[in-house]
């Protein structure tokens, strides 16, 4: 009986836990959040990367992410402008993967830029 109480309180501990991380993530807004790892990955992934462009690919994200930190910080309660930044520095971080594409690889990314627009066109501004 108190093995079986005790998986019951350690279910209902991770459900809590499970809840507030839920809640947290939320918070972010909607979609997933990816870090430039992840993002490198992905790319490498749909775009068949070569790991010279995967690496230059990611100095720009890093440097893009950077940037982005620093409005983050500096514009904290201007929402509006921070959302003109982050728009301004997605084309010119877009235009600098471009750079290291070849050619089919840029068709393709041009897929990924448009279905990125499209969910930014659906959240709530």
């Amino acid at each position: 009986m108190q093995a079986r109480s005790t998986k019951w309180l350690l279910l209902f501990i991770m459900g809590v836990i499970f809840s507030f991380s839920s809640l947290i993530n939320a918070q972010n807004g909607p979609g997933p959040r990816f870090d430039v790892n992840t993002r490198v990955k992905y790319l490498k992934e749909k775009l068949s990367l070569n790991d010279k462009q995967a690496a230059e690919i990611k100095k720009i994200l890093d440097a893009q992410q950077d940037q982005a930190n620093k409005d983050r910080e500096q514009l904290r309660g201007n929402r509006d402008e921070r959302r003109k930044n982050m728009m301004t520095r997605a084309q010119e971080t877009d235009k600098k993967i471009n750079s290291v594409l070849n050619d089919k690889q840029k068709e393709e990314y041009k897929k990924i830029v448009q279905e990125r627009e499209q969910r930014w066109e659906q959240r709530p501004h």
